[in-house]
């Protein structure tokens, strides 16, 4: 074998062998980067498993405190519902004294002569039970004499006094009622109109 080929084949081998080594060295260097990838993968599973046990950990108390919040609604409503039966009862029992007068009133007007003692009486009962509606903020609309306003008047009739001011109110024929600043029932009412005199020449 000729000089020259054993040089070429002995470059050829140290190739081979370098080329070998090389490819070892890749492999190794990928397979020390799969190993980093792994170590990575894992630690960023941990940390997911980790917010998950978080995120399961806020669902739960997120769900205690629904419950809770539920549990509290039902207590303040029973709370509630206690306390305005209580107030209707202590006033059906206020009303239901203001009818024990109203019957004594009528017994007393079957059994005395004395009506006008009996027509004090029922005014004196009428005076009570206005005083009960206060209480739970139904009050008159003073409309006697006042000048008339549709938002708590309702004019049912119109008279012509000339001695009375245009637009007042001479007579009521039903009461009206305010429930504190709301108008409940307007009063029915007859107004005061002026009528203009034409002078046609």
């Amino acid at each position: 074998m000729s000089k020259k080929k054993k040089i070429f084949n002995k470059e050829i081998k140290l190739l081979n062998k370098e080329k070998k080594v090389k490819l070892i060295e890749d492999k190794s260097e990928r397979l020390k980067l799969l190993e980093d990838e792994n170590v990575k993968l894992k630690n960023e599973t941990e940390n997911l498993k980790g917010q998950l046990e978080k995120s399961k950990e806020l669902n739960d108390k997120y769900l205690r405190k629904i419950a809770e919040f539920e549990n509290h609604k039902k207590i303040l409503k029973k709370e509630y519902e206690k306390e305005f039966e209580d107030k209707m009862a202590r006033m059906m029992n206020e009303i239901l004294d203001v009818i024990d007068n109203f019957d004594r009133a009528i017994d007393s007007l079957q059994k005395t002569e004395d009506k006008n003692s009996v027509i004090d009486g029922i005014v004196m009962i009428d005076k009570k039970f206005h005083q009960v509606l206060e209480k739970i903020g139904i009050k008159r609309i003073e409309s006697h004499g006042e000048a008339f306003d549709p938002s708590k008047h309702d004019a049912i009739s119109v008279v012509s006094l000339p001695d009375i001011p245009d637009g007042r109110i001479v007579e009521v024929c039903q009461r009206g009622y305010f429930m504190g600043e709301k108008v409940l029932r307007p009063s029915k009412v007859i107004v005061n109109r002026i009528e203009e005199e034409n002078n046609n020449d």
